[in-house]
């Protein structure tokens, strides 16, 4: 190795370290939270949904929704905008005392 070449991988050693560092760092994920959907065009949260015959029902208070995980409230809105159109919002659920 030539007198260049020992610097540049001095310089750059720090450098891999970080990255190093870094590719190996754990990450953590969160607890899925409950989530309702809502629908802006009935003002409205979903209830209860039958997608086989493209119908649901929905009610005024986010207490009284269908709760969903994340996951699932996410296919469920997709798969209610795919067969009826209508517009959803995925909402976090909080319960209110």
């Amino acid at each position: 190795m030539n007198k260049s070449t020992g610097r540049a991988v001095a310089w750059a050693a720090p450098l891999f370290a970080i990255v190093e560092q870094k590719s190996t760092k754990q990450t953590h994920k969160l607890a899925s939270m409950p989530c309702v959907l809502w629908l802006p065009d009935y003002r409205a949260y979903l209830k209860t949904i039958n997608l086989s015959a493209a119908a649901f029902t929905v009610c005024q208070y986010p207490d009284e929704a269908l709760r969903l995980s994340e996951a699932q409230a996410e296919a469920v809105g997709q798969d209610l905008i795919d067969i009826t159109g209508v517009r959803v919002h995925l909402r976090p659920f909080h319960h209110q005392h």
